[in-house]
């Protein structure tokens, strides 16, 4: 599975880096069937790692969320990525190395 291949770039992303309380994880996987995806720890907020209740936001605004995700959270997580989409899709096609896409995510401020 191509996906395997891109595992070990997977960034788990804390509120520090996002501004966004759940937990949320980034793959790169430029070669996948799918477009960028972020997915979202639901049940518990906070796993760092993957496994409970998740949920997957595609970057295509026309494409729904899958999984039991609130809409004032997808709101959150879809203005995540169109704040840092660049930096986002940089990571994605691999053109840049993890500590460079970490030290260029920008938060989303408190009031969102």
């Amino acid at each position: 599975m191509v996906e395997r291949e891109f595992e070990y770039a997977m960034a788990i992303l804390d509120v520090d880096v996002t501004g966004i309380e759940n937990i949320l994880w980034f793959q790169p996987v430029p070669t996948g069937q799918h477009g960028p995806t972020i997915e979202v720890a639901i049940d518990p907020p906070d796993a760092s790692r993957q496994g409970g209740v998740v949920a997957t936001v595609p970057f295509a605004q026309n494409k729904s969320a899958s999984g039991p995700i609130p809409p004032a959270l997808e709101r959150q997580v879809r203005a995540f990525i169109e704040l840092n989409k660049p930096v986002l899709m940089d990571y994605w096609n691999l053109k840049i190395s993890t500590n460079k896409f970490l030290s260029q995510l920008r938060p989303l401020p408190p009031s969102c």
